[in-house]
């Protein structure tokens, strides 16, 4: 009877026992299951709680091979000196070269919404072939001090990729509510062509600064444009299918709003879409954009010209739907502008069913436009 009683007993912990190891598993694997969830829905986002120093091209080429959603929210404290300079193009064996270099947040979940603290001790540029940003927030902030005047400046290293040269993708952060246009994420840009170690300059085309500034999207953009010596010169080119063509961007995103303020040495780029629309600060503004220009230099020219070969052709905007554009300084349009599907001096295409408009008050037209490029 007691033998009988011990074994019972026994058997009653090895079920407890194991009733006990399931239970743990299925915790376990529920759990794994809950934050793979989080994960892909970018709830449960891990990020460094110290800033990261960059002061190699080395240490930036390997932050962006590792780069994935928990670095989302990252800040990186970039320093330039005069012996580790990232703005060299640098190709020794203890340097990884700009061209390795891959565009930070390769999804829009894994968009960059971080700050970008970068000190300017000696040279103030940075050399890429590609966009420093696939995806980023327009929450993100990037911020410049010591002697560029507070402007981030990029040099495109090769002429071979048409792509654009800060962001292919901004997208809004929709914790981000800005309380109105003063509290609007700032990023100042300057743009310079290629120059370095005594070789020859490389003068390479672009499509725009930013490719698409997505749905919502509320940004400032400051754009200094020095890509000009002389007779040479770099120009807003899309040549890859659909691509609109555009200094400040491709595409202005549905109720995306964009306050700009353009300057620089070079005035007169002319602008090319080869299947897109062209227009001279924006390709296309979807319904519901506003654009605001704050200030620019451009003066445009007679040689200066807006071609949309299979699209429309803007002086300010190839194609404009439901759309609002504001000038608060000074607008000249005196280029030649020619589009397939329609061209004119403002924009090539405007269409509005809302009742939004467009204030010429502040513009200059004197330009030229021809539609049905044959």
């Amino acid at each position: 009877m007691k033998k009988y009683l011990r074994e019972n007993k026994y058997q009653k912990l090895f079920q407890r026992g194991t009733s006990l190891l399931l239970s743990a598993i299925m915790l376990i694997s529920s759990l794994s299951v809950f934050l793979q969830i989080l994960s892909e829905e970018n709830l449960f986002v891990v990020h460094a709680a110290d800033p990261i120093p960059i002061t190699t091209v080395s240490d930036l080429v390997t932050y962006s091979k590792n780069y994935d959603s928990s670095h989302a929210q990252d800040t990186l404290n970039i320093t330039i000196s005069t012996t580790n300079a990232t703005g060299a193009y640098q190709t020794s064996a203890t340097q990884y070269s700009y061209n390795e270099f891959v565009s930070i947040g390769s999804n829009e979940a894994s968009a960059f919404k971080g700050t970008i603290n970068i000190t300017v001790e000696a040279i103030s540029y940075f050399n890429f072939d590609k966009p420093v940003f696939k995806y980023i927030t327009d929450s993100a902030k990037i911020n410049v001090t010591g002697s560029s005047d507070g402007y981030f400046e990029l040099r495109k290293t090769s002429s071979s990729s048409l792509l654009p040269i800060l962001a292919e993708n901004v997208v809004h952060d929709t914790d981000y509510v800005p309380a109105s246009e003063n509290d609007y994420t700032n990023w100042k840009i300057k743009l310079n062509y290629y120059n370095e170690n005594g070789e020859d300059p490389v003068y390479s085309n672009f499509p725009c600064v930013i490719g698409s500034v997505g749905e919502n999207c509320k940004l400032k953009l400051d754009i200094q444009n020095n890509t000009i010596n002389g007779d040479y010169k770099e120009n807003i080119e899309a040549t890859a299918s659909g691509v609109n063509a555009g200094l400040l961007c491709g595409t202005l995103g549905s109720s995306a709003n964009l306050i700009a303020t353009v300057g620089g040495t070079n005035t007169s780029f002319t602008v090319t879409s080869a299947s897109g629309h062209a227009g001279a600060l924006v390709g296309e503004m979807e319904s519901g954009s506003s654009l605001k220009l704050s200030g620019t230099n451009i003066t445009g020219g007679a040689d200066r010209t807006i071609t949309a070969t299979n699209g429309y052709a803007g002086g300010l905007v190839g194609k404009a739907t439901d759309c609002t554009i504001e000038f608060d300084n000074s607008y000249i349009i005196n280029e030649k502008i020619s589009g397939k599907l329609g061209a004119g001096g403002v924009a090539g295409y405007y269409k509005s069913d809302t009742g939004n408009t467009f204030n010429l008050n502040q513009s200059n037209i004197n330009c030229s436009a021809l539609s049905k490029i044959s």
